[in-house]
C-alpha cells in the first residue's frame, strides 16, 4: 500500500468510538470525511486480520465512499477487535483513527413450554424452565424465582418441590388460587457472570366447573375443557359443540361436499373427515332452495346509517359491528337477498334480491361522557369586558386543522364574541357568514359568534398539557374520553393539549332578559384535531336581523353548522347534534395526515420522560462526572470516547464510558477533530446527562436519547422540550486527575499522590497499561549526575524515556551526551533530530 502524504489527507471522524455488544447482535460503524485538500476517490474497511470484504454475508449492509458504514452481522468472540477505514486520495492511502468493537460474552436464555399455564383452582402446579448454556458465554451462576418481579422464597410451604437448577429449574405452586395466582405473572431469572436473562409467565385459574354448572363468570368454567361461561352456565366455547357432556372442535367434523350435474338432475356426494367419526350419528342434507335446478342460499342484508352488513348461515340475528353513536335516530333498511351458486361444468353464479323493508331505531344515550360539558370556574381564567380578546394561550406544539398543506398554528386567543383565532387574533361584534368573502383564509371557530354581553356573565378559560399535574391529565383524560367514544376509529386517541372556554350566563345585546351558557373545547394530540361546541343552556327567542354565526373557517376549509344565521341558532340546545344528542357537536378539523409526525413523537417523548421523572433521576446521581471545559482538558481525560457527530452545528461529541453516569460533552470542531473549542452549553450544541450508554447500551440510547434528539432538534424546532428533560453537564477547569512527576534525582511523584525519591542505576519501567486491545509502556533510563566540570558524583538522573503503544508506534526521548540538550527520536520514520 502507498502512503499519501499525510498533511493532504481528508480527515475522518469513525462513530462511534467503541460499541460494546451481546453475542449474536450486529453493530454499525460510521464515518464522515472532511476532505480539506485533496478529494477522497475511494475507501475500504480493515481490521487487525486485513482488508474487509463487504460483501461478505459478515459484513452485509456496509457501504463505502460516499457514505462509508461498516456492519458486523451476528457479532461472535471472533470479531472482538479494533476496526479502521482506510480512504485513497490521488497519491496513496491514509489511515483513518479507529473504533474498537467488544462482544459482551452474553447471557444464558431461559424459555418456558407456554406463555400461559392454566389450572384448577387449588390444585398443583408445576412449572419446568429451561436454561440454554451456550458454549461461546459464560456459564449461569444463579437462578431464582419471582411473583410479579419480586423474588420467591423457594423454601416457603407454597413452593415446596421448587428447585433452582442451573439447567431446568423448577417452581411447584401447592393449592393455586384466585387472590395469590389468578392473572400474575410468575418469572425465571438466570443469571451469569454476564447479567440476566428473564421468562415470565401468565397464570390462569378456573374453578373447575364442569358441563351445564351454574356460573357467573368464565374463570370459574373448566377452559382446559374448552369450557366458557354462558347464559350462566358453563357451556362449550363458540367454536365447540358437545356431545355427553364433552366438548369438540366443530370443524373436525366438516364434510367436503361435490356435486355431478347433468341436463336432468344433480348428485351430491361427499368425503368423510377422519376425525372424530364414532361420533357420527347421521348426517342431515339442508336444502336452501331450488330455482331452476341451481341450489341457491339465503342471507339478509342490514343496513344502518349507510353502513352494511350480512347475517351469517340464513340465521335472522345480525351482530352489529359497527360502533352507533349513543342517543341518536338511525334509518334500518333490511333486504333478503338469495345466491345462486353451482360447481359443474357450467358454472352459474346468481344474485336476487327482495324489496327493501324500511324502520328506525334510537339507540341509547350510552355514556354520559361522551357527551356532558367539563366543570369550569375554579382554577380558570376570567376574561371580562365588551369586545375583549384573551392573552395568548400558546401551544407546546404545532397544532393543525383543515388541509395540512395549509399548515399549522402554535397559539389560541379567545374573544368575548364567541369567536376564537387560531393562530390570530379575532373578536368583531360585525357578523359574518362562516364562509363569506370577508373570511376568507381566516382561521377562527365560532360556537356562538354574536355580540355578547357579560353584564351578568362570565367567560372562563383554560388550557390543559399533558404530563403537568394530576388536574391536567384529568381534564386531558376526559377529553380523550370524548373522541373516544364519538369516533370509534379513534378508541385509542389521547389529548395533549386541550383548550376549555365557557360562556357563562352571557347576554345577546339588545336582548338582555334571557342569559345563555355554552361551552367550546379543542383537543388535539398534535395530529388529529378536534373542537366540541356544547350548549349548555342556549334557549332563546329569535330576535329580528341578529346573526349567529356556528361553524369553524381555516384557510380553504370551510364547515359551517345547518342551524348557523337561522332562527334555530337562537335555541341550540334544543336542536340535536352531529351525533343525535341535542345541543352536542363535534368536529374532526383534520382532513389530511400532518406534515411533520416528529413533532408529535418529541412531544410523546417529552411527556413520557415527564411523567417518569427522568429528568429528577438523571440529576441525582451522587458525584455525576463532569465534562472537560476545553478540548485540551478533554484531551487527558480516559472516560471520555468519540460518542456522535453533529455535522448541522459542526459539533463533535464525546461520552462517558461508564454506565449509569452517562455523560456527553460536545465541543465546536475548529477546523478538525484535533482542534476542538470549548464546551458547547447552548441549545442545540450543547451535551446532556444521557439516560443511557451510547456505547454499552446502543438500542436503548438511540431509541430514547439519539433519536429523540434528533426529532426535538434537527427535524423540528422543539429542542426546549428535550433538554427540559436532559439535563446539561457541568464542566471542570482543573483536572480530576492527579499527575505523575518524575524530576530531579530523582523524585517520583505517583499517580496515587505517592511520594518517593530512587536513586537506582540502570533501565526501569516507569508505566505499563494493559487492558483489553489498549497497551502501553514507559521506561526510563537513569545516568550518574555529573558536576559542571564533568565530574561523577554519587547521585542518579533521569537520562532517557522510550514509550511504546499497542500500534508500534515508538517514541525516545533523551539527553545528549553534553547533557546541555535532547534527541528526540521516531522509530517509525527513522528520523532524529536535536530539540534545544
Amino acid at each position: 500500500m502507498i502512503a499519501a502524504d499525510s498533511s493532504r489527507c481528508p480527515v475522518v471522524i469513525l462513530l462511534p468510538e467503541i460499541i460494546a455488544t451481546h453475542i449474536g447482535t450486529s453493530s454499525t460503524f460510521k464515518a464522515v470525511i472532511y476532505a480539506y485538500f485533496d478529494e477522497a476517490l475511494e475507501s475500504r474497511w480493515s481490521s487487525l486480520t486485513g482488508i474487509i470484504d463487504i460483501n461478505d454475508p459478515k459484513f452485509l449492509g456496509s457501504k463505502n465512499i460516499p457514505f462509508p458504514e461498516l456492519v458486523v452481522n451476528n457479532v461472535t468472540f471472533e470479531d472482538d477487535g479494533v476496526y479502521e477505514i482506510q480512504v485513497r486520495i490521488n497519491d496513496g492511502w491514509c489511515i483513518g483513527n479507529n473504533v474498537t468493537l467488544d462482544t459482551i460474552g452474553g447471557v444464558p436464555k431461559v424459555t418456558f413450554p407456554s406463555s400461559e399455564f392454566t389450572v384448577p383452582l387449588l390444585s398443583k402446579l408445576e412449572i419446568t424452565a429451561t436454561v440454554h448454556n451456550i458454549s461461546n458465554i459464560p456459564l449461569t451462576t444463579a437462578i431464582k424465582w419471582q411473583k410479579n418481579m419480586e423474588n420467591i422464597n423457594i423454601t416457603d410451604s407454597r413452593f415446596i418441590g421448587s428447585t433452582e437448577d442451573l439447567a431446568a429449574p423448577k417452581l411447584v405452586i401447592d393449592k393455586v388460587d384466585l387472590i395469590n395466582d389468578h392473572g400474575q405473572f410468575y418469572r425465571c431469572v438466570a443469571t451469569n457472570s454476564e447479567g440476566s436473562w428473564t421468562a415470565s409467565a401468565k397464570i390462569i385459574v378456573h374453578e373447575g366447573f364442569e358441563f351445564l354448572e351454574s356460573c357467573n363468570r368464565s374463570e370459574q368454567c373448566n377452559t382446559e375443557k374448552h369450557l366458557t361461561c354462558r347464559q350462566s352456565k358453563c357451556l362449550c366455547k363458540n367454536n365447540y359443540y358437545h356431545y355427553n357432556s364433552t366438548c369438540f372442535y366443530r370443524y373436525d367434523l366438516r364434510e367436503y361436499l361435490y356435486i355431478d350435474t347433468d341436463t336432468c338432475k344433480g348428485t351430491l356426494r361427499w368425503n368423510h373427515s377422519p376425525n372424530d367419526q364414532d361420533l357420527r350419528i347421521e348426517h342431515f342434507i339442508l336444502r336452501r332452495s331450488v330455482q331452476n335446478n341451481r341450489w341457491v342460499y339465503e342471507d339478509t342484508t342490514v343496513e344502518i346509517g349507510g353502513h352494511q352488513q350480512l347475517t351469517f348461515g340464513g340465521i335472522p340475528k345480525i351482530y352489529w359491528t359497527k360502533q352507533l353513536t349513543p342517543g341518536a335516530r338511525y334509518n334500518v333498511t333490511i333486504t333478503a337477498v338469495s345466491y345462486g351458486h353451482l360447481s359443474s361444468r357450467d358454472v352459474w353464479y346468481g344474485i336476487k334480491e327482495s324489496k327493501p323493508y324500511v324502520d328506525w331505531i334510537e339507540t341509547d344515550t350510552g355514556d354520559k361522557e361522551g357527551y356532558s360539558y367539563l366543570s369550569f370556574g375554579q382554577r380558570d381564567n376570567l376574561l371580562r369586558g365588551d369586545d375583549k380578546t384573551s392573552a395568548v394561550l400558546k401551544s407546546p406544539i404545532t397544532i393543525y386543522a383543515g388541509d395540512v398543506l395549509e399548515g399549522g398554528f402554535n397559539f389560541v386567543r379567545i374573544g368575548s364574541n364567541g369567536v376564537i383565532g387560531l393562530g390570530e387574533e379575532f373578536n368583531r361584534f360585525s357578523i359574518y357568514d362562516i364562509n363569506s368573502k370577508q373570511l376568507e383564509k381566516r382561521h377562527i371557530v365560532c360556537p356562538f359568534w354574536s355580540d355578547l354581553k357579560d353584564d351578568v356573565g362570565y367567560i372562563y378559560y383554560q388550557t390543559y398539557q399533558r404530563g403537568v399535574d394530576a388536574e391536567n391529565d384529568l381534564f386531558l383524560g376526559k377529553a380523550s374520553k370524548i373522541v373516544n367514544i364519538q369516533f370509534a376509529d379513534f378508541p385509542d386517541f389521547k389529548a395533549s393539549w386541550l383548550v376549555k372556554a365557557t360562556w357563562v350566563n352571557m347576554t345577546l345585546f339588545g336582548a338582555a332578559s334571557k342569559t345563555i351558557t355554552f361551552q367550546w373545547l379543542l383537543i388535539t394530540d398534535g395530529q388529529s384535531t378536534f373542537t366540541v361546541f356544547n350548549y349548555i343552556d342556549v334557549n332563546l327567542e329569535s330576535i329580528e336581523n341578529r346573526k349567529i354565526t356556528i361553524g369553524y373557517q381555516y384557510e380553504k376549509t370551510s364547515v359551517k353548522n345547518q342551524y348557523s344565521n337561522t332562527k334555530r341558532a337562537f335555541k341550540m340546545s334544543e336542536n340535536p347534534g352531529n351525533r343525535g344528542v341535542n345541543g352536542f357537536w363535534i368536529y374532526k378539523m383534520t382532513t389530511g395526515d400532518p406534515l411533520n409526525k416528529n413533532e408529535k413523537g418529541c412531544f410523546d417523548w417529552y411527556i413520557k420522560n415527564k411523567e417518569g421523572n427522568i429528568y429528577i433521576q438523571l440529576t441525582s446521581f451522587h458525584n455525576p462526572i463532569l465534562c472537560p471545559c476545553n478540548g485540551i482538558l478533554l484531551r487527558f481525560d480516559p472516560r471520555y470516547a468519540v460518542s456522535r457527530l453533529d455535522t448541522i452545528n459542526q459539533v463533535l461529541c464525546y461520552a462517558t464510558m461508564i454506565v449509569g453516569r452517562n455523560t456527553e460533552c460536545c465541543y465546536r470542531m475548529l477546523g478538525s477533530m484535533n482542534n476542538l473549542g470549548p464546551l458547547e452549553r447552548s441549545l442545540p450544541s450543547a451535551g446532556t446527562i444521557l439516560q443511557y450508554n451510547p456505547f454499552f447500551e446502543r438500542r436503548l440510547y438511540t431509541i430514547e436519547d439519539f433519536n429523540a434528539r434528533e426529532a426535538c432538534c434537527i427535524k423540528t424546532k422543539q429542542c426546549n422540550l428535550f433538554y427540559e428533560v436532559r439535563p446539561i453537564p457541568l464542566c471542570y477547569r482543573r483536572s480530576p486527575f492527579n499527575p505523575a512527576l518524575n524530576f530531579g534525582d530523582p523524585h517520583i511523584v505517583t499517580l496515587d499522590g505517592k511520594n518517593y525519591t530512587f536513586n537506582g542505576y540502570g533501565e526501569y519501567t516507569m508505566l505499563k497499561i494493559s487492558k483489553d486491545s489498549i497497551q502501553f509502556d514507559l521506561q526510563a533510563r537513569t545516568d550518574l549526575a555529573t558536576t559542571a566540570n564533568g565530574t561523577s558524583i554519587n547521585a542518579t538522573i533521569f537520562s532517557a524515556f522510550v514509550a511504546l503503544d499497542q500500534t508500534g508506534s515508538k517514541l525516545q526521548i533523551e539527553m545528549s551526551q553534553d547533557k546541555r540538550s535532547k534527541a528526540h527520536f521516531e522509530c517509525s520514520t527513522s528520523e532524529s533530530k536535536t530539540i534545544s
